[in-house]
């Protein structure tokens, strides 16, 4: 197996919070195809990492994951059927209805109960009202869950920033490490001012909106609102920024140092307590928007559902995928100009190009050994309305290789793409790049295999090493090399 793809499942059991919610996400990203993988952690792996698949199935979805989810309802470990309650409301299948209704009617544990009933308010039919109804609920917290589930079923508006308030607090975004100097280049081009940037942040200038921002910025993945002072000061001030308060739901997340279970227990209990009289909702399993203890103990606040159709487009992924919010910032690194012609030989799913499309470009085009990967890039191509050539081809022989281009960007193998191993398709690529790259042009190798790469540079004297960007992507060490042709 791919090291990324086997470092993903592994960290699905992670003792630090930090690398198995990474691990989470970056599961969930490989799409529909990584699926049976994850279930087959969720059935045979340790405690810990079956908790962590539960989630990354969740936000996986389709029927595979459900039904791996409904198979673990009746687990001996309560947090495990816990989070696959929880995953199964997100997933929203009707199909584990009955099971999710039986579970509650057997369940011993509160805190489980409670996941359970809030999942069968995330599934919005008729039969799990009724089976919400026709359960007792045994204790004022299995009331309080049916109430918020129930209240689930009236239409509400969402939650945003207020944009008829005048704006004062502090704005950051949340950028993928590595690449803040990009995306801070990309805010500025919108015309707005950049204050600084920090580890995996760009923040806003004094007085500049979330809505100056977002979503037009690709390269982030949230916008925050910073507060300040003490607790009982900063979140009353982060919440009179949103459109409105009233029946609103929200979760506390703590990022930062890792805490004691003890130390996290009474802070999040402090924090609750806090805001228990402002008529606010705990519910973490649907919540309007996110309270956020940073790593320098301040507060933020993220809305959840704020206006974000950036890649849309996406609507069919592969294994070993490059995050789109990644593949945004770096398509705009390498890029050259409008008429730019660019070429992917690992094309993959199709996100690099499409983002360096959007930039404006002339002619573009992607190679991939499967064909999978081929009907993928064309769905999604043909879903953003551009006009990029791609043909199954093995990136390892020349021939696949347009004539001349001024762009090549590539994310080198974690996946098998080609015949052979990952190391010719990094050699090749790099050789094949110092023939067809075009006087000026620039190429943007994205690898694990950064000493592959660099040797091979070795052997392509027109080939200039520009910049190299070291990122994290979900835990894994991954370099961008930005390379020119003198």
């Amino acid at each position: 197996m791919d090291p990324s793809r086997l470092q993903c499942l592994i960290d699905l059991g992670h003792t630090d919070q930090r690398r198995r919610e990474d691990a989470v996400r970056d599961c969930a990203n490989r799409g529909e195809a990584f699926v049976p993988e994850v279930a087959r952690v969720l059935q045979e792996g340790d405690t810990g990492a079956r908790r962590g698949a539960a989630q990354a199935l969740g936000r996986m979805g389709g029927q595979q994951a459900s039904d791996a989810l409904t198979a673990v309802l009746d687990a001996e470990d309560g947090k495990l059927r816990k989070n696959a309650a929880t995953a199964l409301g997100r997933v929203g299948s009707e199909a584990a209805v009955e099971a999710l209704g039986r579970r509650l009617h057997a369940e011993p544990l509160d805190y489980v109960r409670s996941a359970v009933v809030l999942a069968l308010g995330r599934i919005d039919t008729d039969q799990t009202a009724q089976a919400l109804l026709a359960w007792t609920p045994a204790t004022p917290s299995d009331e309080e869950a049916r109430r918020r589930a129930l209240g689930d079923r009236v239409p509400r508006a969402p939650v945003g920033f207020d944009t008829d308030k005048p704006w004062t607090l502090p704005v950051r975004l949340s950028v993928p490490q590595g690449l803040e100097e990009v995306v801070a280049d990309e805010v500025r081009a919108l015309g707005v001012p950049v204050s600084g940037t920090h580890d995996s942040s760009v923040r806003l200038a004094k007085g500049t909106p979330p809505w100056a921002v977002w979503p037009a910025v690709r390269g982030a993945y949230a916008v925050r609102a910073a507060g300040k002072g003490a607790p009982e000061k900063a979140i009353p001030a982060l919440l009179a920024t949103l459109t409105r308060t009233k029946d609103t739901t929200y979760r506390l997340h703590v990022d930062g140092p890792r805490r004691s279970r003890a130390e996290l227990r009474t802070l999040l209990t402090r924090l609750r307590r806090l805001l228990a009289p402002l008529g606010i909702t705990d519910q973490p399993a649907a919540y309007d928007y996110q309270i956020v203890l940073t790593q320098q103990d301040t507060f933020e606040i993220e809305p959840s559902f704020l206006g974000d159709d950036r890649f849309a487009y996406r609507h069919k992924d592969v294994g070993a995928s490059i995050h789109p919010v990644i593949g945004a910032s770096l398509a705009r690194l390498v890029a050259t100009g409008p008429t730019a012609v660019v070429h992917d030989p690992t094309c993959g799913s199709g996100t690099l190009l499409v983002e360096r499309a959007l930039l404006g470009a002339g002619a573009v085009s992607g190679t991939d050994i499967t064909q999978v990967a081929v009907d993928a890039a064309t769905t999604n191509i043909q879903a953003a309305g551009l006009d990029i050539a791609i043909k199954l081809g093995d990136s390892a022989l020349i021939e696949t290789w347009p004539e001349f281009v001024d762009e090549v960007i590539v994310n080198l193998p974690f996946g098998v793409r080609t015949f052979g191993s990952g190391e010719d398709v990094t050699r090749a690529s790099v050789a094949f790049t110092g023939a067809k790259l075009n006087r000026g042009g620039r190429a943007l190798f994205y690898t694990s295999q950064v000493n592959t790469v660099t040797d091979a540079l070795r052997d392509a004297p027109d080939l200039k090493l520009v910049r190299r960007l070291d990122l994290d992507a979900g835990g894994i060490h991954v370099v961008a090399l930005l390379v020119e042709r003198a």
